[in-house]
């Protein structure tokens, strides 16, 4: 489910404070985060440019949606057509993003590949970070979101509500804690 425009726009509005900002959105699907973070730096400076946007997904759709809202062809060395959590993105990326926002996928955790759960699981470990194994897709996405933060940057992300009473989130929301 795409994210209403009014909660993209309030979320860019807060995250972002710099048209200087690098600004990753790791599943952008409807380019609602992304058409809110392009409104937002424009707002700050009418001449700022969109190249510290930065993102991932794995629906071809989503890549037509943002020909779209950048009316132009899709720059594929900012804009990777991958997964966000098999870490395989342009090495032209920077290291670190000073906001990475968005509304993370949604699915049960079997709708991950052993091998690729395992993976982010060891990752986040090593991190301080040891996420339940039965943890919906989006509580990876977060946590692997923080290890792509700057110093002093920021993260926001649309989270169902078991974010905040499930076991499975009690980790992360430790975790997220000590991080920011």
């Amino acid at each position: 489910f795409y994210t209403h425009q009014a909660l993209t726009d309030l979320i860019s509005g807060w995250v972002i404070r710099s048209t200087e900002d690098t600004v990753l959105e790791p599943s952008f699907g409807g380019c609602g985060f992304i058409r809110s973070v392009r409104d937002r730096l424009k707002a700050i400076s009418p001449n700022a440019s969109l190249n510290k946007v930065y993102g991932c997904d794995i629906d071809q759709n989503a890549f037509a949606h943002l020909s779209t809202v950048f009316e132009q062809l899709v720059d594929l060395d900012r804009f990777h057509d991958g997964d966000f959590l098999r870490q395989d993105y342009p090495s032209s990326w920077p290291d670190k993003f000073d906001v990475v926002l968005g509304n993370p996928p949604y699915l049960p955790y079997q709708q991950l590949e052993v091998s690729q759960r395992e993976s982010v699981l060891s990752q986040l470990r090593d991190s301080g970070l040891d996420l339940d194994r039965r943890a919906s897709l989006w509580a990876y996405f977060v946590g692997l979101s923080v290890l792509y933060t700057a110093g002093g940057g920021r993260n926001a992300w649309v989270l169902p509500s078991s974010f905040l009473y499930a076991n499975y989130s009690k980790a992360l929301r430790h975790f997220l804690s000590n991080s920011f």
